[in-house]
């Protein structure tokens, strides 16, 4: 008994249909067009299939060119960024610089300048780390004196005007804190009578001896040294007894209300550290080992005029700083003549 045929089986005497075309004009088609058409149905789906992965992979592609293109844009915002603060550190050292230039010279700054490098309550003690370059810049100036001037006139006149001209440079701020402290703890008077004594611009006899002695010697030091010695010791000299000050403002405090060194109180330790650093580093590229036993020699005398004003004052005045001053400026300039000649 022969099976029942298929419900899509063709009619007996039906043409076939190829798959995927129809006979055209109501004609049968060949086994060749079938094949034909079955090619082109394969050529389409494999068309499909490459612009399909085509259009994936152009777009991830494209997707991590973007992401590449967004890194490179961070990185460049965050190097323009990094530059910028960079220079705005730089900017601010440098108006510290020029602070404390204005404060421990007379240089002739114009007020453009002034105005530039700002005038914020604490701009004077964050300046303090910066007060050794400035002392070195007026050695320098001392040095290029006693130098020109060794050329044609003999030592000691040499030496006469090399220290005339750091006078000069400062306007005799240091000189004028030690007379004053010579004639207010010279004696035996209480701290507020030593205060008032501190004030007065009369000069007496222990600050008219006090002036003579710190002139003398350094001048006499000076002199006994040779040319580059001479330049060398200058710089060191000036810059460590600098450093010395900022060390003193970190170590006490201001014994008066007000004053003109009231500006500089709260220099840290950390800036006095910076301070002392860079004399020594000074000191050491100029000198070597005798130049940072000099050092050793100026913070000795230093730390001795600040415990005097502790115990008198109750701590230290701008008078006080320019004592302290001139007494490391003595000692190292002393001690490099004994080691240098």
């Amino acid at each position: 008994m022969a099976p029942p045929p298929r419900p899509d089986a063709p009619e007996p005497g039906a043409a076939p249909e190829a798959h995927g075309a129809s006979a055209p004009h109501g004609q049968g088609a060949s086994p060749g067009d079938a094949d034909a058409a079955g090619l082109r149905g394969r050529a389409g789906a494999g068309g499909d299939q490459g612009g399909d992965q085509g259009g994936d992979q152009g777009g991830d592609q494209g997707g991590a060119s973007a992401d590449a293109g967004g890194r490179a844009g961070g990185g460049g915002n965050g190097a323009r960024a990094g530059a910028a603060g960079a220079a705005g550190a730089l900017g601010r050292e440098l108006r510290l610089i020029v602070s404390a230039l204005g404060f421990l010279t007379r240089a002739p700054l114009p007020a453009r300048l002034w105005a530039w490098a700002g005038h914020e309550p604490d701009r004077l003690a964050r300046a303090a780390r910066w007060f050794p370059l400035v002392g070195a810049a007026v050695g320098a100036l001392c040095a290029a004196v006693w130098l020109a001037a060794g050329a044609a006139l003999p030592a000691p006149l040499a030496a006469g005007l090399a220290v005339a001209a750091g006078v000069a440079a400062t306007g005799a701020l240091h000189e004028d804190g030690l007379a004053d402290c010579c004639d207010g703890l010279g004696g035996h008077a209480g701290r507020e009578r030593a205060l008032e004594i501190m004030r007065d611009s009369r000069i007496g006899a222990y600050a008219g001896l006090g002036l003579i002695f710190s002139i003398g010697l350094r001048w006499a030091a000076l002199a006994a040294l040779e040319p580059a010695a001479g330049a060398a010791a200058l710089i060191v000299a000036h810059a460590w007894a600098r450093a010395l000050m900022t060390g003193a403002l970190a170590a006490s405090d201001y014994a008066r209300p007000t004053g003109a060194a009231a500006g500089a109180a709260g220099v840290t330790r950390a800036e006095a550290g910076a301070a002392l650093g860079l004399a020594l580093a000074i000191a050491a590229a100029l000198g070597g080992a005798g130049a940072v036993a000099a050092c050793g020699a100026g913070l000795v005398a230093g730390l001795w005029m600040l415990r005097l004003l502790k115990r008198r004052l109750g701590g230290h005045t701008g008078d006080g700083l320019g004592a302290i001053e001139q007494l490391g400026e003595i000692a190292v300039m002393t001690t490099l003549a004994g080691l240098w000649t």
